[in-house]
């Protein structure tokens, strides 16, 4: 991208879950100034995220501006019909179409840092460092060689997440906030590294701390919250001022280091809001007829198997009976915290509808064709089960929300993205499927150490020589083509979103009318061979990090 003879370059600092929610008081109150700066000189508003707001199709939409109907990609797992399982999602998704390979194929080097679900990372005009779902035991950068230049700056090893929900940190909120700011600082120091070493055209570098982080402060930051807790909230939301006022001095250094001629686009996959209820989808299409369990649980096999070990274990200890407290403390907590997957408790030879055990954001409804036959049965079966949940939701008092995906062609059954995506309350209860006991709606989240949950509205800032002032409201599909566009190509006609011309001076609008039409990537398959990996791996990331 060239502008009166001066190369412009672009990064793109990526804040998943942020939201001017939390945000705004802050700026308001002068203690975020590097982003308060950008935001007075810049474009800034609400991103629409996609639809479920959620990390693995967001971040996905923000680097393809396909709607996860066309990816389909619903969530960090994928039904695979024939083998009847949860597979996560990888960088197969990804190859192909993004915006680094469409800008890779016309000469410009890129550089992608910790972006979500790239494993592996695949090779591109310059080098990919995958994020959230990375394997240690694979190759989490391209090239290979570039985690040894890590290590050597680092005088240590390079990280990538930590386990918000490790036991040390249970009644040690200091600890935790100071391996968050530990984890910022080493990834800031490869963001640095990069732009003053790598020479990038297009820098991306996601940063996941705010989502974690709001996952678990929310009722501590939020008074309205029902656990809300006085002095106990004051100390974790004096912890997350200083967590953002950490964050606003990042921004401020690598706006130092890239320099005025770079346009700086400051992103969020989806917002943030309160959590403090969950649905049980599972065992409400049991209890409507739609969905049969197995005659024996599997998950009261284990839990049943563990209990009988802590049993033994007393009894080698000298004690008869595992006393209730000792059970509680060594047990309890180990057993509740224990996921089997729920496909091993659904009889798919007779249930009709089911959600496989998608992340708790959203519901994932899937209609079983083992056992439905025909579209014009299976778009019966869904109009009954969104009748009957919104008719439930007004019996609770519940604001429930139905999407229906479109099939990929008219009359193809839609056996890898769901029939039904389900939100509550804006995505403010959680949606859990796991259960099958109690009550339909619990007064609580699955977890206390979920209080936060994703929202649609995220945070656009974008600042640079070619962005003026503006207030805008665009769509998470609308920076991909605006990406492009900054580079002066050709924005694919498949692509969902738009330029967002609106935030382009007029004489850059001139001289740069906003190309559409055929794009073709040289050497790229869309979903490109699938890769074969530590399934249970990444399901343990997804569980530390409340996912599931």
């Amino acid at each position: 991208m060239r502008k009166n003879g001066v190369s412009r370059k672009v990064l793109i600092i990526g804040l998943d879950g942020a939201t001017f929610d939390s945000m705004n008081p802050f700026l308001e109150n002068g203690y975020l100034p590097n982003l308060k700066n950008l935001m007075d000189q810049g474009a800034s508003g609400p991103l629409r995220s996609s639809i479920p707001p959620i990390t693995a199709p967001a971040w996905l939409a923000l680097a393809t501006g396909l709607r996860p109907e066309k990816t389909g990609v619903y969530d960090f797992l994928l039904w695979e019909k024939d083998r009847e399982t949860l597979r996560s999602v990888n960088s197969s998704y990804f190859s192909g179409r993004s915006i680094w390979d469409f800008l890779g194929q016309q000469g410009k080097k890129i550089g992608v840092l910790n972006y979500p679900l790239l494993r592996p990372p695949y090779a591109i005009n310059g080098f990919m460092v995958s994020g959230l779902g990375a394997v240690y035991a694979e190759e989490f950068t391209f090239p290979a060689s570039l985690k040894e230049e890590f290590h050597k700056l680092l005088e240590g090893e390079y990280q990538i997440l930590i386990d918000r929900e490790a036991s040390h940190y249970e009644n040690n909120i200091e600890l935790f906030f100071k391996d968050i700011n530990k984890l910022f600082e080493k990834q800031l120091k490869i963001t640095q590294y990069m732009i003053t070493e790598k020479g990038c055209d297009l820098l991306w570098a996601v940063f996941q701390q705010t989502d974690w982080v709001q996952h678990i402060v929310w009722h501590h930051i939020d008074q309205k919250h029902p656990l809300h807790d006085g002095e106990e909230s004051k100390k974790w939301a004096d912890l997350y001022l200083q967590f953002w006022v950490w964050i606003d001095g990042m921004v401020g250094k690598l706006r130092e280091t890239v320099g005025d001629q770079t346009n700086i686009f400051i992103l969020s996959d989806h917002g943030f809001g309160p959590s403090s209820n969950s649905f049980k989808l599972n065992f409400w299409l049991e209890k409507e007829g739609y969905l049969f369990r197995k005659n024996r649980s599997t998950v009261k096999k284990i839990k049943a198997a563990i209990y009988r070990f802590l049993q033994n274990t007393a009894v080698k200890l000298g004690k008869r009976i595992l006393i209730p407290s000792v059970f509680y403390k060594l047990g309890r907590k180990t057993v509740d915290r224990f996921r089997v997957d729920v496909l091993n408790d659904i009889d798919l030879n007779r249930s009709v509808a089911f959600d496989p055990g998608h992340t708790n954001n959203f519901g994932g409804i899937y209609i079983n064709w083992q056992v439905i036959k025909t579209p014009f049965e299976a778009e019966k079966i869904v109009d009954e089960i969104r009748t009957k949940l919104m008719e439930w939701g007004e019996l609770n008092g519940l604001a429930v929300q139905i999407w229906l995906p479109k099939s990929r062609m008219a009359g193809e059954p839609r056996v890898n993205i769901p029939d039904i995506v389900l939100g509550i309350n804006d995505w403010g209860c959680e949606v859990d499927k796991y259960s099958f006991e109690g009550r339909l709606l619990e007064k609580k989240t699955p977890s206390d150490r979920n209080t936060g949950s994703h929202r649609n509205d995220g945070i656009f800032i974008g600042y640079g020589p070619d962005v003026k002032h503006a207030a805008v409201r665009p769509e998470i599909y609308d920076i991909a083509p605006t990406l492009l566009y900054l580079f002066d190509e050709i924005v694919p006609s498949s692509m969902d979103g738009r330029v967002l011309e609106e935030i382009f001076y007029d004489g850059y609008l001139n001289d740069h009318p906003p190309k559409i039409g055929n794009v073709k990537l040289d050497n790229f398959e869309t979903n490109a061979t699938t890769i074969e990996t530590d399934e249970e791996e990444i399901r343990k990331q997804l569980q530390s990090l409340g996912y599931i």
